[in-house]
């Protein structure tokens, strides 16, 4: 907790960039991004000063359980827990707008794994399944320091997804295999990167 002080301190005594894009082959970042439906942990690997190879990880959890009543007055619970993990790879164009001002888009694949249950007197319902797609994004970075930005971009994908399902209910069980095809709508995020 005593170093976050200094490291900021350090960071923000950085003279500025140019109308150049600070950047160059071998360099790494670190990103953070957020949105209204998610959130990701992400790498940059510069291949030079306008490009960068792009990984970024999301991860989402949860848990949820619910106490139901039914007409007799029986008390019971119904439980849901989900669990999913997409990974985007692809590359990465920066522009210089501005002299701390950089725009970029970023063009690659991605790939997922989901898993979610519903637990319930007497039953239970699975679902995993795996996901695999295209994604691209726009955006742009304010540099703070020459080793700090944030920014925010603008994100959207079409993917194909493969789920296998399970219901389990009154000593019966009925598995079933189910596919789709969707486009995600732009989200907006907002992102910070750390440079290094």
């Amino acid at each position: 907790m005593a170093v976050l002080p200094l490291l900021t301190a350090l960071l923000l005594t950085q003279s500025a960039p140019t109308d150049t894009l600070p950047f160059h082959r071998g360099e790494w970042a670190a990103q953070f991004a957020g949105g209204g439906s998610f959130s990701s942990l992400g790498f940059l690997k510069f291949r030079g000063p306008k490009r960068a190879l792009v990984l970024d990880t999301r991860v989402g959890v949860g848990h949820s359980e619910e106490l139901r009543t039914d007409s007799t007055g029986t008390h019971f619970s119904v439980a849901d827990s989900h669990a999913n993990v997409s990974l985007r790879f692809g590359w990465r164009r920066y522009h210089a707008v501005g002299p701390k001002v950089a725009a970029y888009h970023s063009l690659g694949l991605l790939a997922g794994l989901n898993h979610s249950a519903t637990r319930f007197p007497g039953g239970r319902n699975t679902s995993n399944a795996w996901t695999a797609g295209v994604f691209g994004d726009i955006g742009g970075s304010y540099f703070l320091t020459p080793r700090l930005s944030v920014g925010a971009t603008i994100s959207a994908d079409i993917h194909y997804s493969d789920a296998f399902n399970s219901q389990q209910a009154n000593a019966q069980n009925v598995k079933t295999r189910s596919w789709d095809l969707e486009g995600s709508a732009p989200g907006v995020g907002f992102v910070a990167a750390l440079y290094f």
